[in-house]
């Protein structure tokens, strides 16, 4: 029995299917059914429930994966005790984070761990929020970069700092004026992410675009560049984090109230490497302006379409 092995089963728990879990795991499906043949045969009991769709755990399946979670968190505090004890940071970390922010932070936290932490291995995952938090709870992440709030009982959430939103015009509609009231966003056509990011909702809180409204049609886009090549050929607006926006870029100030989002960095509680942690906060505020780290001035909006 390994920790690899207990790592294939509790995926498989938690996606119900052998293509989910053998993806979330990163290997190939045949290899995650391998894996846990040979772990239901050294246990010498059947531990998923394989007739069920999804899939289950046994009964008995159900009771090893407890102990299972437990084993992990044992795993987590040996990893703690010798990162007290190594004059560096060495091992390695798994590290989520949503695509608005790695748009700006993912090249520049990664030149600074090897800079910095040059024996830190970092793998790093550009992943929209709910495949993070389901990696995050699951063990198979180990920490994260995302907006919040997470209302999680599970995970911790540690505020890093406050990016306001701004409005990137196309060139037919840019005002005279630096500011805009959020009273007058609704009259700008504006782009859109998919649904599976979290920015789609924070935009629809803003602007109080509604999908039953056929007068707010919009173009559904899937990253952040490509947002910013329709806004340039002067399709439409995009409303975006500042951060994401390059130095020859100016966006429009919104006001009455300034919104803005909460980044935060996101692990189980049971992750006790906390010199790791530290060097996670380190490398983000090495690249974010100090009037960030404040809310104040600033309405945070939320990850949800509130």
């Amino acid at each position: 029995m390994t920790l690899t092995q207990l790592k294939y089963f509790l995926a498989l728990c938690e996606c119900g299917t052998f293509a989910s879990a053998a993806d979330q795991c990163f290997v190939s499906q045949p290899t995650l059914s391998l894996q846990l043949k040979k772990l239901e045969t050294f246990v010498g009991a059947a531990l998923i429930d394989r007739s069920q769709s999804p899939i289950k755990p046994t009964p008995f399946g159900a009771l090893f994966a407890q102990q299972a979670k437990a084993v992990f968190g044992e795993v987590s505090k040996l990893e703690a005790l010798f990162e007290s004890e190594s004059p560096n940071l060495e091992g390695r970390l798994s590290l989520g984070c949503i695509p608005t922010v790695a748009y700006y932070l993912m090249l520049p936290m990664l030149q600074y761990f090897k800079q910095q932490y040059p024996s830190l291995v970092i793998s790093f995952y550009e992943l929209p929020t709910h495949e993070i938090l389901d990696r995050l709870e699951s063990g198979f992440l180990d920490a994260a970069i995302l907006a919040g709030p997470i209302q999680s009982r599970h995970l911790h959430e540690q505020p890093l700092f406050y990016e306001p939103f701004t409005l990137l015009m196309n060139p037919s509609n840019t005002p005279q004026n630096t500011q805009l009231e959020l009273a007058e966003l609704e009259q700008y056509p504006l782009l859109m992410l998919g649904e599976e990011h979290c920015l789609r909702g924070q935009t629809l809180s803003i602007c109080k675009y509604t999908d039953r409204n056929p007068k707010k049609a919009y173009i559904e886009c899937s990253s952040v560049a490509m947002m910013k090549q329709l806004v340039k050929a002067d399709v439409a607006s995009a409303l975006l984090p500042q951060l994401c926006l390059e130095n020859e870029e100016t966006g429009v100030e919104l006001i009455s109230p300034k919104p803005a989002r909460v980044v935060s960095l996101v692990y189980r509680k049971n992750f006790h490497k906390t010199r790791t942690l530290d060097a996670l906060e380190e490398a983000v505020k090495d690249h974010i302006p100090d009037s960030y780290y404040s809310k104040h001035g600033y309405r945070v909006v939320g990850i949800d379409n509130e």
